[in-house]
């Protein structure tokens, strides 16, 4: 993305595990003047405000993870140094010209899916290489409350949405440490969302294009679409035995960087890390099979579907065959009703003739 040596891009990345405030921030920054650009995802039931999500974005993430045999709730780590991959460099290609197309004459623009906080190491360098200086805004949510809306919208057990969200949260850290980056809360952008958007200009030195004041109507209406909903306690994430200290201690640790100390944050996520790389060893082999069993059968289910749909077809054209059948023998039976009047009709004349014929 080429710049004029004095005009400075500013490129806002929302990074958040998914159902973590990502859409409520994005849609804030779009009201403030952050060009988001005009191919977003659609609003649906679960999200009704809006994902805020380019769509072209969206694709080469969710294809670059596929292409890495991965997907955007799969627990496992993507391969070491999948960034050099050929396959991945594909992608930085296609994702530049993405960005090209869409905000090469702009001086605030954003992107916002959960997907970039894994595949930061292609993100990170290629920002910088296009000649944008990047910020980093980093949401955190309740790991609970996600863990219920997941459970909700995708059905997913307690433990997998604990491990996707620890696992998004350290990939974001981790790639975005010595750059300009942020934590927030959902609850301080829903309770004082003008305090942390003030915080965020004094933090990173600049100013949004839209004035605060001016942007507060369309914020205050747009937020009335983002009520929080699932509401847990902190104390509840602490007490609960069922988690394990991994997700309690990245959480008060991520809440402690809201602060502005991440000093512990980037300690308990090194040690995480290198504990998860451990079990790894144990557990990859093993989430791979169930993957790579549940791709198959999911194949094999998606092949049923197409049948049932092809028997559902043929079934509705042999009622349509047989509705248009009945259709004729009705014409028909109506035709020779008619038939037999007019015959009947014919036969009361000829009788009549032959009785004058015969007088």
């Amino acid at each position: 993305m080429s710049q004029s040596p004095n005009h400075c891009r500013h490129a806002i990345i929302v990074l958040g595990m998914h159902r973590s405030g990502t859409s409520a921030l994005t849609g804030i920054l779009n009201r403030v003047g952050v060009n988001l650009g005009d191919n977003l995802l659609a609003p649906q039931a679960d999200n009704p405000a809006g994902f805020w999500e380019n769509i072209d974005v969206y694709n080469a993430n969710e294809k670059l993870l596929q292409d890495l045999n991965s997907s955007w709730d799969d627990v496992r780590s993507l391969p070491d140094g999948w960034w050099d991959f050929d396959v991945a460099k594909v992608y930085k290609f296609e994702i530049i010209s993405i960005l090209e197309r869409y905000f090469a004459n702009s001086s605030f623009w954003g992107v916002k899916d959960p997907r970039i906080c894994r595949l930061l190491p292609l993100w990170r360098p290629m920002l910088e290489q296009t000649g944008n200086k990047s910020y980093f805004l980093i949401i955190i949510r309740n790991p609970l409350e996600i863990v219920t809306s997941l459970s909700k919208r995708d059905s997913f057990p307690k433990g997998k949405s604990c491990l996707l969200w620890l696992k998004h949260l350290m990939d974001a850290e981790k790639e975005t440490r010595n750059t300009n980056r942020i934590f927030v809360t959902y609850e301080k952008l829903l309770s004082d969302w003008k305090g942390l958007l003030t915080q965020i200009e004094k933090t990173f030195g600049f100013k949004w294009p839209v004035d605060l004041k001016k942007a507060a109507p369309q914020v205050e209406a747009f937020l009335t679409n983002s009520l929080r909903h699932n509401i847990i306690s902190d104390d509840i994430l602490v007490e609960d035995e069922t988690l394990s200290k991994w997700i309690s201690d990245s959480y008060l640790a991520a809440k402690e960087a809201v602060d502005g100390d991440d000093r512990l944050l980037i300690n308990t996520m090194n040690t995480i890390e290198a504990e998860l790389r451990e079990a790894d060893k144990f557990y990859t082999s093993v989430l791979t099979d169930f993957r790579d069993k549940y791709l198959a059968e999911n194949v094999e289910l998606q092949k049923k579907d197409l049948e049932i749909e092809r028997l559902n077809r043929h079934l509705e054209e042999s009622h349509q065959v047989k509705g248009y059948q009945l259709s004729e023998i009705e014409h028909l039976q109506v035709s020779i009703t008619e038939r037999d009047k007019r015959i009947q009709g014919l036969d009361a004349e000829v009788t009549s003739l032959h009785e004058v014929a015969t007088e």
